[in-house]
């Protein structure tokens, strides 16, 4: 799945990511790697924690990550215009229909969606969609063989 949101994702040395609900860095270092500045924002402390000791140990410098609610962070990022290329974001099931409105606020080009729920994802989408962004491409990921769950990676882009 990490050379999926790779390859979504483009040419993106010296690009800006913002890396929502991060984990220990599972997207957020590879992206690193590959030449971005990314911002990986997650609840869990003892995971943001990880995130930074796998960043030091992959040699992936130019990450930050910052432990906080995913919500309160993008709202203070949307208000005060980060600069950012690209938001990648891993939702738990329940999805983020709370943040989609503030994602569409950073006025970001492109969006990658990964999620594990299609109910919540669809629902997520239509938020964004009426905030501009179109759906690029959606690609199932049978993460979990013989179970009824399926991960999508989507990529949405601005109008």
């Amino acid at each position: 799945m990490i050379s999926l949101v790779l390859a979504l994702a483009g040419p993106v040395a010296g690009s800006r990511v913002l890396d929502l609900f991060c984990g220990m860095g599972n997207f957020s270092i590879p992206l690193a790697i590959a030449g971005t500045r990314v911002t990986g924002v997650e609840w869990n402390r003892e995971s943001i924690a990880r995130a930074a000791i796998n960043a030091g140990a992959a040699g992936a410098t130019d990450t930050r990550f910052i432990a906080g609610d995913v919500f309160s962070v993008l709202r203070r990022f949307s208000r005060h215009q980060a600069p950012f290329d690209l938001v990648l974001l891993d939702p738990p099931r329940s999805g983020a229909a709370r943040e989609a409105p503030l994602l569409a606020d950073l006025g970001v080009k492109k969006i990658l969606y990964v999620s594990c729920d299609p109910a919540t994802l669809a629902r997520d989408i239509v938020i964004l969609a009426a905030k501009g962004y179109s759906l690029a491409s959606i690609t199932p990921v049978d993460m979990f063989p013989q179970t009824h769950h399926i991960e999508s990676v989507v990529l949405l882009e601005k109008n």
